[in-house]
């Protein structure tokens, strides 16, 4: 369900009401539609999972409900459910994450190879085709990032050079 945490000089501001939005993060409540959203808290809780060991737990439990069994369903941002495929180069960014917790998981190929076949002839990776791609500057977070990540745990050149082409256009 959407959710709205309020805070403003009318609460109160204590220790309980200020760590509200970590107890929020903390939690399944922070699940986001599959793709960008869910890789930024993803992210966060990646971060915080380095000293925290509920941060970890959390982040484990919502990998598991996108990437169980080595499957991935998910609804798209069309709202379409989607098994084993990537809707958009937007959801790329949770296999940056899934890649630094579960090195082994199939899926981390099937981002390649969607990474590989949306590449342009000069190795920039967009959504669209021919002359109907958009190069969007996210793209160094939502496709860059996960694919130098990709590269650095699969020892994969290959995939570093797809990252820095995308990422300087």
């Amino acid at each position: 369900m959407p959710h709205l945490l309020v805070y403003g000089d009318k609460i109160k501001k204590d220790t309980e009401s200020s760590g509200r939005w970590k107890d929020r993060l903390l939690s399944l409540e922070s699940l986001q539609t599959f793709g960008w959203q869910q890789g930024i808290v993803w992210d966060g809780l990646l971060e915080l999972s380095k000293n925290s060991s509920q941060a970890k737990k959390v982040l484990l439990q919502q990998l598991d409900l996108y990437f169980a069994q080595n499957s991935l369903v998910y609804c798209n941002l069309n709202n379409i459910k989607t098994v084993e495929k990537i809707h958009t180069v937007e959801s790329i960014l949770p296999f940056a994450i899934l890649a630094q917790t579960n090195p082994t998981h199939s899926l981390l190929k099937t981002a390649i190879e969607f990474c590989e076949t949306h590449a342009n002839a000069d190795g920039v990776i967009a959504d669209g085709t021919g002359n109907n791609r958009m190069v969007k500057t996210e793209e160094c977070y939502t496709v860059s990032y996960p694919l130098a990540v990709l590269a650095k745990t699969l020892n994969r050149p290959d995939l570093a050079n797809l990252a820095i082409k995308t990422g300087l256009c």
